[in-house]
């Protein structure tokens, strides 16, 4: 059976068109979080690699990219409690040296679970420390606890 010309243009474009699709999905980057198998787990093993957690208001968020400056993101956050660290009333720090970047905005209050890479004394986060928005983060705060008050 053949098509007639304005069914194979059809075809075509349908075919241009999905394989747009398919190719835009394999090379858009996304982060790959390591799953422990639940939530609870995930999180525990994000807590016991954390340095500080911490709950704070971002002040400041600085894109070190479009300064020049670093790769990534600089946040200053006013600590309002705390569960792990060492830990002044304003802490800096970054993230958004790959996709598992997390997002800050001025104002909104976060949980933050923090690590030092080797070789360097800065805190990092990223979005597979878990780190997130309070109001989205009820169960997280429940497995963490009481906190110190600052």
């Amino acid at each position: 059976m053949f098509l007639s010309s304005s069914k194979l243009r059809k075809t075509f474009s349908v075919l241009v068109l999905a394989a747009g699709f398919v190719l835009s999905a394999q090379s858009a980057s996304a982060c790959m979080c390591e799953s422990l198998g639940s939530p609870k787990k995930n999180f525990d093993h994000a807590k016991n690699g954390a340095a500080s957690i911490f709950v704070g208001r971002a002040v400041e968020v600085v894109n070190g990219i479009t300064h020049g400056d670093f790769a990534g993101w600089r946040v200053k956050l006013k600590i309002e409690r705390y569960w792990k660290g060492q830990l002044d009333e304003e802490v800096i720090v970054f993230t958004g040296r790959n996709d598992c970047a997390a997002h800050f905005a001025v104002g909104d209050e976060y949980l933050v679970l923090a690590y030092v890479p080797d070789g360097e004394r800065d805190l990092y986060t990223n979005v597979c420390m878990k780190t997130g928005l309070v109001r989205l983060s009820a169960n997280e705060l429940k497995w963490l606890g009481i906190p110190k008050r600052r």
